[in-house]
């Protein structure tokens, strides 16, 4: 997984994680409203390399990422509210 040059977000989550099942197809909605941003999903127990190089300890993670560096991490029981607020002040801070 590459991080884009732009805006990306990227989940840390798992099949047996009930947090993760609810929070996926809100960011999975989420990709009609931001089509300037790259949504990832990905298994932590598939890919734990990963997982461990942005220091993913715990799930579900959401990283956002602006022009290929850490902007914001979010963990466990996450706003998805506060999470679109971030991106459209991300957006309006890069565009």
């Amino acid at each position: 997984m590459k991080v884009s040059d732009s805006i990306s977000c990227l989940l840390f989550s798992g099949t047996h994680c009930g947090i993760c099942q609810a929070i996926k197809p809100k960011l999975q909605a989420m990709t009609a409203q931001y089509p300037e941003v790259e949504f990832h999903i990905k298994d932590s127990a598939e890919q734990p390399e990963l997982a461990a190089r942005h220091s993913v300890f715990s799930i579900p993670t959401l990283l956002i990422f602006a022009e290929g560096k850490e902007y914001r991490r979010y963990h466990g029981a996450f706003s998805i509210q506060t999470v679109e607020d971030d991106l459209g002040r991300l957006i309006s801070l890069m565009h």
